[in-house]
């Protein structure tokens, strides 16, 4: 059907218009505000969404099939190619972490164009649930054990830590970081969920949370980040109250690829917004953090 609807064995845009620096054989893709064909790059953001194989001499892009006999020079017959992770418009024969396939040399000089590119819903923002049997209380002026609420009706558990209300006390989980992971973004803490034993109006709790991250050579006592408060209200007893998504939280380090992040929770019980005049129990939450590539090989 190619074949005969273009003369070619390949499906082609043309006339296509470039953005400068584009050259014969560059892998390119659609820059909508600019209005023409640029360079691009396995970066991990949309650079990578290519669209096919530039022609500049021609005026056209390959988007499938077959290219031209001599676009290509040095290529390996039947090996496949990826889109590059540094250089842009260039391709590889290594797969990057940043997946996006371009097609298979059919000779030294022709490529069959046959892009797959990698879903970007890997790329971006993140969750990780971390389970309140995770948290540990601290040595020094830690919450309360892991404990288990049974309900008197349908016995349904909820494990929790309990802060008391008198006094500061802190909790922590250390996290292992995916290699995707990018430590140029802060992380935050989001659908904390926390309950309590007793009160019958608006009570409000402030929990504190602060980071550090450590891995290979970086010394254990070192301190955390800057804290952000996460505050929330309750009322009712035994129910689940999710508290809202912290600003962006900073862990200290610096913050490499590889390492743990040690994540302490505290009860501000001084803040302005605490009010609860009894323990407030603290349950799962999700840790959201960016990636910047697909896979974590």
């Amino acid at each position: 059907m190619i074949a005969g609807a273009v003369s070619s064995k390949a499906v082609k845009i043309s006339p296509a218009a470039f953005a400068v620096g584009v050259v014969d054989k560059d892998v390119v893709r659609w820059d909508a505000a600019a209005g023409n064909f640029a360079k691009a790059v396995a970066d991990g953001t949309a650079n990578n969404q290519a669209v096919g194989f530039a022609d500049v001499t021609n005026a056209l892009v390959y988007a499938f099939g077959e290219t031209r006999a001599g676009l290509f020079a040095g290529l390996t017959p039947g090996a496949r190619y990826y889109l590059d992770a540094v250089t842009p418009g260039a391709i590889t024969t290594v797969a990057p972490a940043d997946l996006v396939k371009l097609g298979i040399a059919k000779s030294a000089d022709v490529m069959f164009v046959d892009i797959d590119a990698q879903t970007q819903t890997s790329i971006g923002k993140q969750s990780l649930p971390v389970r309140a049997q995770a948290l540990t209380p601290s040595k020094t002026n830690g919450c309360a054990a892991l404990a288990v609420l049974e309900t008197a009706v349908h016995l349904r558990n909820f494990a929790y830590l309990a802060f008391d209300s008198l006094a500061e006390e802190r909790a922590w989980v250390a996290v292992p970081m995916p290699k995707s992971s990018d430590e140029t973004v802060g992380i935050s803490i989001r659908n904390l969920k926390w309950a309590h034993a007793a009160g019958a109006v608006a009570f409000g709790v402030a929990w504190g949370v602060k980071a550090l991250a450590l891995g290979d050579g970086d010394a254990l006592d070192a301190a955390a980040g800057a804290e952000v408060v996460i505050a929330d209200v309750g009322g009712a007893a035994e129910t689940i109250y999710a508290a809202p998504e912290s600003a962006a939280i900073t862990p200290a380090g610096p913050w490499a690829e590889g390492d743990t992040l040690y994540i302490e929770i505290a009860r501000k019980v001084a803040n302005a917004g605490d009010t609860l005049s009894v323990d407030a129990w603290l349950g799962d939450f999700e840790l959201v953090f960016t990636t910047n590539a697909g896979v974590d090989a």
